[in-house]
């Protein structure tokens, strides 16, 4: 009997150790999925904030990679979870109250693969409906720049729309036009039907020669220097001033097509598609290769022979795509992307280094750029020790300290940039990195804006400011006075020699000899030049104004409408000059026109001028 009870606590016992343990599993599957519905919810806001800033904004704080890594964490979690993915759906690059048209067919986007193993999977799947299993593949480079959608009839062009949604985009016709004028003699061939209408698709983007001649300009005028080749491209499409967009030098090449009429005309297949494009002399894929291939081996191994050889312009990728026209109508679209193309992502070469100190470069505007520097490091063949950062948000966001070992890539095989921090290797006693609160130029207290991202110097009189603007003043694009680079115009200005570029036209031969390394047969030719920018065009003295917002075709349009340059501190006459200009631009405008700093040099420029 004893025994018998013995058991029966046992047994109960047993059942409560049971039930707690059951409990504690539960809690602890509770507070689990609570945490990872948390992250799911965190990775979606974190997501859409990144989305703006790329597709509204052009302003990405983080690397192509760094973006898909998020994606792929919210993927898993979703899965994880039982969720519906939010994911499915083409980013959105539409201005508010821009115009718009409607695509014939959606644009969609490309399904991405980091690994040879998720191109095997690709190629499995392609292969399965492939006669014999042997496919037919165009290889070519993924473009890093705008995606575009350019209607073309009877060899003109009728319009020219960004992706926007997939379903609609913003009106670029014009802008489109200034880049490159897209038109052919409408050909008759009696071996096929001919193309009365097509949707070509494209990609808007900048060479990296022209890349590196836009910054090298924007630093010699004391301008922030451009952060990658897309931002001008992006930012470049949705430009008014079409003079300025087509100063930028920005390239266009067309990659495949949506809907064709009449539907007999549709290419047979991308080679016969790229091959359309040569003969009729529009800007087609140069680079593309084709294979034929019996395994995801042999697939694998032509993507990466071929990625080596492209040079020259930004990419980030490579794009695989089933030749067949046949085969891809079988293999069909999927929610955002065709199913018969794959988009071949590699990860970024980085190095690790030693974050040494960060610098804040002051620019003609007060604007501050931080500029990181470390131990130097070899990246793509070249050494650097330097990389623009963003903004200060850049450095509070990333957790910037000094001492730390980062990570370092180049965006684009271009510009370098700090991706990282190796935070496991971080000093015990690092301290974090505190944003300066005064110009280290001048002392003068700093201004925050555009919620922080932004740190001003708003005095006129700070040295840095007046020496950027002495460079932009002298620059090609304005009064194009050769002989003052960057360390002239720091001896002008260091030495009170000139105060602001009204100075020039005032300037004697004995005060230019007096300065180190100048002789006089140096300070002549100097005079000769500056006396001779006397009669540049109006427009020119314009744009060494340096005016916010104005570029070159925004000079042009001001020099239609004003006399001379004091027409811009008459009240009346500047009204009427800036009524081609947008609200947020001509009020900026006219309260930088109203500054007495900014007057005074105004008028004393217009005595020098000898403009018709």
């Amino acid at each position: 009997m004893e025994m018998q009870h013995w058991h029966v606590l046992i047994g109960r016992f047993s059942g409560v150790i049971a039930g707690i343990f059951g409990l504690i599993v539960l809690v602890t599957s509770e507070a689990s999925a609570s945490e990872s519905l948390d992250r799911i919810e965190a990775l979606r806001t974190e997501i859409a904030r990144h989305d703006a800033l790329y597709f509204q904004e052009n302003a990405p704080e983080i690397t192509d990679y760094e973006y898909d890594l998020l994606k792929l964490e919210l993927r898993r979690l979703e899965a994880a979870a039982g969720i519906p993915t939010e994911l499915d759906r083409v980013g959105d690059d539409l201005t508010r109250g821009a115009d718009q048209i409607r695509h014939t067919e959606p644009m969609l986007s490309l399904d991405k693969a980091y690994s040879e193993a998720e191109v095997a999977d690709f190629f499995d799947r392609v292969a399965r409906i492939a006669p014999e299993g042997v496919v037919s593949f165009s290889l070519e480079p993924k473009f890093d720049g705008v995606a575009v959608n350019m209607v073309m009839e009877r060899g003109e062009l009728v319009s020219a729309a960004t992706r926007g949604n997939g379903e609609v985009g913003e009106d670029i016709t014009d802008q489109i036009e200034a880049i490159e004028a897209l038109r052919y003699e409408w050909e008759f061939d009696a071996t096929r039907p001919r193309i009365e209408r097509i949707e070509l698709r494209g990609e808007v983007f900048l060479h990296d020669s022209r890349f590196e001649e836009l910054n090298a300009a924007r630093s010699l005028a004391g301008q922030a220097l451009f952060r990658h080749p897309r931002n001008v491209a992006a930012g470049s499409v949705k430009l008014t001033d079409l003079a300025e967009v087509a100063s930028r030098g920005l390239s266009i090449v067309l990659h495949g097509w949506g809907a064709v009429h009449p539907i007999e005309a549709t290419p047979p297949s991308v080679m016969d598609f790229q091959r359309w494009l040569e003969r009729v002399g529009l800007p087609s894929v140069w680079q593309t290769r084709y294979v034929t291939v019996e395994n995801s081996a042999e697939l694998n191994h032509a993507v990466e022979a071929y990625r080596e050889s492209f040079s020259g312009y930004p990419t980030d990728g490579m794009v695989i795509k089933v030749d067949s026209g046949v085969l891809q109508k079988e293999l069909g679209h999927g929610p955002t992307a065709p199913r018969w193309t794959l988009a071949r992502k590699f990860r970024p070469t980085r190095v690790e280094t030693v974050l040494r100190n960060i610098v804040w470069q002051v620019g003609r505007t007060g604007i501050l750029t931080p500029v990181a520097e470390f131990d130097p490091v070899t990246l793509s063949g070249s050494t650097i020790r330097r990389a623009s950062l963003s903004h200060a948000l850049e450095i509070e966001r990333r957790d910037l300290r000094l001492g730390d070992a980062i990570w370092v890539e180049k965006a684009g095989e271009i510009i370098p940039q700090i991706v990282g921090v190796i935070s496991h290797q971080r000093e015990a006693d690092a301290v974090p990195y505190v944003i300066p609160d005064t110009c280290p130029a001048c002392g003068h207290e700093l201004l925050k804006r555009s919620e922080g991202r932004e740190l001003l110097c708003a005095n006129f009189r700070c040295q840095e400011q007046r020496i950027k603007r002495l460079l932009h003043f002298v620059s090609n694009d304005a009064l194009q006075i050769q002989g003052i680079g960057p360390a002239m115009a720091r001896r002008l200005i260091l030495t009170d020699t000139v105060d602001d570029p009204s100075d020039l036209y005032h300037l004697t031969t004995a005060q230019l000899v007096a300065l180190p390394g100048i002789g006089d047969k140096t300070a002549q030719d100097l005079l000769i030049r500056i006396e001779a920018s006397r009669a540049r065009p109006l427009e020119r003295w314009i744009v060494g104004l340096g005016l916010p917002g104005v570029g070159k075709g925004g000079a042009k349009a001001l020099a239609v409408k004003i006399d001379g340059l004091r027409d811009l501190l008459d009240e009346p006459r500047r009204s009427v000059a800036l009524e081609d200009f947008s609200s947020s631009t001509a009020e900026e405008l006219s309260g930088y026109l109203d500054r007495r700093e900014v007057r005074e040099m105004i008028e004393r420029l217009s005595g020098a001028a000898r403009v018709p």
